[in-house]
This record gives C-alpha cells, sequence and structure tokens, in this order.
C-alpha cells in the first residue's frame, strides 16, 4: 500500500513511539518492542469510513505496548488513519488500540481494548482479551459516550469461510 515503506528492524523502546505518514505511506516493523505503545499520525483529511489510510505492518513477533515506563500506562497503538496488518509470525499489541481498519491480522494477540473504526476483515487465529484495567483508564485525550447516553452500531457482520 503506497509508494513510500518506513521500515524500522529490531528496536525496543520503553516510551511511546511516534510516526508521521503521509498519504498512503505504509510503516513496517520488524521484531520491534514499543512498550510504551505506539502513535501513527497521519496528517491528511480522512474520513474514517472511506477514503485514503496508511498500513501499519507488524512482522516477526513485533509487540506494541503493555510496558510500564510509557508516558501513559494503557497506551497500545494509535492510528485512526491506519489499516493494521501481521505476517503469520505472532505480534502482540497491549493496551488501548485504535485503528480504522484491520485487514489481514493473523496469529496474534490483542490485551486491552480495542476500537475499529471502519472494518474488519481476515481477523484470524487470534486471542482478544480484553483488559477492565484499560478499559476503565483511558488515556487522557480519549473518552465514549454521546449526549443522549447510548451509542449505535452502524453495521456489524462475520463472515464463517
Amino acid at each position: 500500500m503506497g509508494n513510500n515503506i518506513w521500515k524500522l528492524n529490531g528496536l525496543t523502546y520503553e516510551q511511546p513511539v511516534v510516526v508521521i505518514l503521509d498519504n498512503n505511506q505504509t510503516v513496517t516493523l520488524t521484531n520491534c518492542h514499543f512498550n510504551g505503545g505506539m502513535i501513527v499520525i497521519s496528517p491528511f483529511a480522512t474520513d474514517a469510513r472511506q477514503g485514503n489510510s496508511n498500513l501499519v505492518h507488524l512482522k516477526k513477533g513485533t509487540t506494541i505496548g503493555g510496558g510500564s515506563q510509557g508516558a501513559y500506562p494503557h497506551l497500545g497503538l494509535v492510528a485512526p488513519g491506519g489499516k493494521l496488518k501481521s505476517d503469520n509470525d505472532p505480534p502482540s499489541i497491549t493496551g488501548f488500540t485504535l485503528v480504522k481498519d484491520v485487514d489481514l491480522y493473523k496469529y496474534g494477540t490483542i490485551q486491552g481494548q480495542m476500537v475499529i473504526l471502519n472494518y474488519c476483515k481476515n481477523l484470524q487465529d487470534c486471542e482478544v482479551t480484553y483488559l477492565p484495567a484499560v478499559g476503565d483508564n483511558l488515556p487522557p485525550c480519549f473518552s465514549f459516550g454521546t449526549p443522549a447516553g447510548y451509542t449505535d452500531i452502524l453495521a456489524w457482520a462475520e463472515l464463517f469461510d
């Protein structure tokens, strides 16, 4: 996806990692361990239900979140303009996670709370665990709720192939 690919390999950070991507760029993480979480900023205008997005590609056992020394203890992957993808090597995301799309995320774990703004397809052979400590202690810039006091689910489907 996109012509420009950022390749990060074998990096470990306890603090949050911030990556700024232009329109339709890809960041590939190979054997990276971002214990303080990761934020992918997409400074282009996007609609969460259509249009362009970036790709966050996790490879070779990359882990995001779960550390205790980051700027915020419950930060996972925040990429509101990004599509999440992985290879067959099990990745792990722990903490509050927000992505635009999930497409082909396999054999991984997701622990905490995950919000997918648009669609999720090909989430295969994964372990997804809600952690109340994450859901009850969101990062300060996130909150869920509406003035009317309820949330509508616009669409939901499961495909069993």
